[in-house]
């Protein structure tokens, strides 16, 4: 028995179209989750680069008996690698300041660049209280 001469080797549109549609569902179901997992390590991320600054401002605090200045007059600044998160990225995501301080208390926060929505702005003070600002998250679910 000789094979059919006219007999087609591909796949049919309908093969196809259930191939593409599963593709679709993968898709759809695996992106959202990969986007959360991208935006939570960069979270994870800004609270390492916050804890630094939290502990350079200590640092700070020993060596002047004060949060606010030097013992020259000089006023407090982070160091230009904690400024932002990622530290030394040509795409930072978010951006470290001072935001109050005074002799005996600052404030910190980490601020997001270019409205990543979910957590908002990292706060963490001198006692360590950790606070959110413009979320739309629990504290609890954040600062993890």
């Amino acid at each position: 028995m000789q094979p059919s001469p006219h007999k087609n080797k591909g796949f049919t549109l309908i093969e196809l179209m259930i191939v593409v549609t599963i593709l679709a569902i993968i898709v759809a179901i695996a992106y959202p989750n990969y986007r959360e997992y991208v935006l939570q390590s960069q979270r994870a991320d800004a609270q390492r680069t916050l804890m630094e600054a939290v502990q350079f401002m200590e640092r700070w605090y020993t060596a002047n008996n004060r949060y606010d200045e030097n013992r020259d007059g000089d006023p407090v600044a982070l160091p230009a690698g904690l400024q932002q998160s990622p530290q030394d990225s040509n795409d930072p995501k978010y951006n470290i300041e001072i935001n109050s301080v005074d002799r005996t208390s600052y404030e910190l926060r980490a601020v997001p660049i270019g409205g990543e929505a979910g957590c908002g702005t990292f706060i963490i003070n001198s006692l360590g209280q950790r606070s959110l600002d413009g979320n739309s998250h629990s504290a609890d679910r954040c600062w993890r």
